[in-house]
C-alpha cells in the first residue's frame, strides 16, 4: 500500500513582529489563566522588551524550514502575504493540500478566519485585537531589543542562508517585492536606494 505524502505548512513572519505576537500571547495567556484579566501584575514584572531578548530558537527554526521549502510535500508561507491577500492565501493552501474551496463559501471562510472576528472569538483564545499586521514590532521595541534581534539574525539566518533581513529573504524566496513598506533602512541599503 503506498500512502501520500505527509504535507507541511509553515507560516513564517519578520522576527520582530514575533516577538511582540509571542508577548501579547503570553500576557495575554497568563492574565487570563491566572490573573482574572488584569494584567498589572504581570505588567509590573515583564515587559515586551523581556520576552523579546529571549532567543527561543526562532531564526534556527526558519533557516530549517527555507532549507525545505523546495520539496514538494512543503509548503513556506509568509505572514505578510496572509494579511496583504487573504483570498490568495487561501487559494494557495487549498490548492497545495489539494481541496478546492467552492467561491460561495470563500467569503465566508475568510470573514470566519479574519483576524478581527478570531479576536472577538472566545474559542481563539491566544488571538487578541490589536495585531494582524506588518511592523508594529520594530514600532514598540526599544533599540536595544531591535539590535539585539537584528543580531541574532545576522548570526543565525544571515550566516546560514545570506539573507541581509527578512524583507530581502522574503523577495528572495518568493520572487515578489515585500508586500508592505518597509521602515528599515539596511533593507533599503541593500536595494542601493
Amino acid at each position: 500500500m503506498q500512502y501520500p505524502l505527509t504535507k507541511f505548512v509553515t507560516v513564517l513572519r519578520a522576527p520582530h513582529d514575533v516577538a511582540l505576537s509571542l508577548y501579547r500571547h503570553l500576557r495575554g495567556m497568563y492574565v487570563q489563566a491566572y490573573l482574572n484579566g488584569d494584567s498589572a501584575a504581570f505588567d509590573a514584572h515583564f515587559s515586551v522588551d523581556d520576552i523579546a531578548k529571549v532567543d527561543l530558537g526562532y531564526e534556527e527554526n526558519l533557516v530549517c524550514w527555507l532549507k525545505q521549502a523546495k520539496r514538494r510535500n512543503v509548503l513556506v508561507l509568509f505572514y505578510e502575504d496572509m494579511v496583504a491577500d487573504p483570498a490568495k492565501a487561501l487559494n494557495v493552501i487549498s490548492d497545495f493540500v489539494g481541496v478546492a474551496v467552492p467561491r460561495e463559501l470563500e467569503a465566508d471562510i475568510l470573514q470566519q478566519t479574519s483576524y478581527d472576528n478570531m479576536a472577538k472569538d472566545e474559542a481563539f483564545s491566544n488571538v487578541f485585537a490589536g495585531g494582524g499586521v506588518y511592523g508594529k514590532g520594530r514600532l514598540t521595541l526599544t533599540k536595544d531589543t531591535i539590535e539585539q534581534i537584528d543580531a541574532r539574525w545576522k548570526e543565525k539566518v544571515e550566516s546560514a542562508l545570506g539573507y541581509r533581513s527578512y524583507e530581502v529573504m522574503y523577495e528572495e524566496v518568493t520572487g515578489g517585492m515585500f508586500p508592505f513598506p518597509v521602515n528599515d533602512i539596511a533593507y533599503y541599503k541593500t536595494r542601493g536606494m
